[in-house]
């Protein structure tokens, strides 16, 4: 009996301990296919141009989230991070955020020594740290507790 209960308990805690990963080809894909808590793993204002998502989660201790996702209009999420409900952040602090989960960031994921990370601009909601490249289209997004 003592040798089920491990069994069990270890089958638990591989079981929640693993991370969550979503890919969606198209808003369409994602609109569709994920439920409400799939999407919240998300940036909130994602827009029907949005294509290639992607995120890798986790509850665990410590909870994070790592997600991207390319899009076509510019405008809408300049007019959308430039409101009141995001405030600017730093460079700092978003490396900072990155480095609290190196060792869970999906190669997918902008690289904090890369050039790339000097042409983002950086906006936080929340627990939300956002970076979008406006020249590439992409916006990156880490969530953490």
């Amino acid at each position: 009996m003592k040798k089920i209960f491990l069994i069990v308990l270890t089958i638990n805690i591989t079981a929640c301990s693993s991370d969550f990963r979503q890919e969606y080809a198209t808003y369409q894909d994602f609109s569709e296919s994920a439920t409400l808590r799939n999407k919240l793993w998300f940036f909130d204002s994602i827009g029907h141009d949005a294509y290639n998502l992607k995120s890798i989660s986790s509850i665990g201790e410590p909870l994070f989230c790592f997600s991207v996702f390319q899009y076509k209009d510019t405008n809408y999420y300049k007019s959308i991070l430039n409101s009141n409900e995001y405030v600017l952040s730093t460079k700092l602090e978003f490396i900072d955020m990155l480095k609290k989960h190196l060792n869970k960031k999906p190669r997918w994921f902008v690289d904090e020594n890369s050039t790339q990370v000097n042409n983002l601009f950086f906006y936080k909601k929340d627990r939300w740290y956002i970076a979008t490249d406006y020249e590439n289209k992409m916006i990156y997004s880490v969530l953490s507790n």
